[in-house]
């Protein structure tokens, strides 16, 4: 409900690492099957915080960025975002398509296509976690590439939860490949009754 503030209890803290860990390590390695080499993700850990707080972790609200954009049914309905500034999903585009540095320069169907499927990816293995580590059935929907101010990207799943949720999940993200890193955020906002059954089934 709007109003009520999470706190994370020691367990919950452990049993999201525990999701964060494990997720990672699965789309780190679909993701260098993907590319054909080995690829490494990087999470120093996942935060909960107010909803408001988030466009200025991740950049201006008024700052261009690309948005990898999905929701979730099933147990849990929730928003997803992995956030990248513009320069830096370019530079993921490089690291993904086998290109030197600086050879994007814009974000066409190819581009948008990798890019959606890092989403897919990295999305499906955290909920593939999350669902191990609670017992939860969780069913991502297919990825959309957004690409526009920040507080836009987010005002999707804002302008449908943020009526009744105060608080999301959020992580640092970072993609390393051939020497080269790219970090963004990864974001999960569920619904008020989907972060209390998911906070619940982390005490179990």
């Amino acid at each position: 409900m709007l109003g009520t503030k999470y706190t994370l209890t020691d367990k919950q803290v452990e049993a999201l690492q525990t999701v964060v860990r494990q997720g990672t390590e699965e789309a780190a390695k679909g993701l260098s099957a993907m590319v054909g080499q080995e690829l490494r993700v990087f999470s120093p850990g996942i935060e909960l915080v107010t909803l408001a707080s988030i466009p200025h972790r991740m950049a201006s609200p008024g700052e261009p960025v690309v948005g990898i954009y999905l929701c979730s049914s099933g147990d849990i309905r929730s928003h997803f975002t992995l956030t990248f500034t513009v320069e830096a999903a370019k530079q993921l585009c490089d690291m993904l398509l086998g290109q030197p540095e600086e050879s994007t320069v814009e974000l066409g169907a190819m581009e948008r296509s990798a890019l959606g499927e890092v989403g897919n990816i990295t999305a499906s293995y955290f909920l593939t976690s999350l669902a191990k580590v609670t017992g939860l059935v969780i069913h991502p929907s297919p990825p959309a590439v957004l690409v526009d101010m920040c507080g836009a990207v987010l005002d999707i799943a804002i302008a449908d939860i943020g009526q009744h949720a105060d608080d999301a999940l959020i992580m640092e993200t970072s993609l390393l490949l051939d020497g080269r890193q790219v970090t963004g955020y990864f974001l999960a906002m569920p619904d008020p009754r989907s972060l209390t059954t998911i906070l619940e089934s982390l005490e179990k």
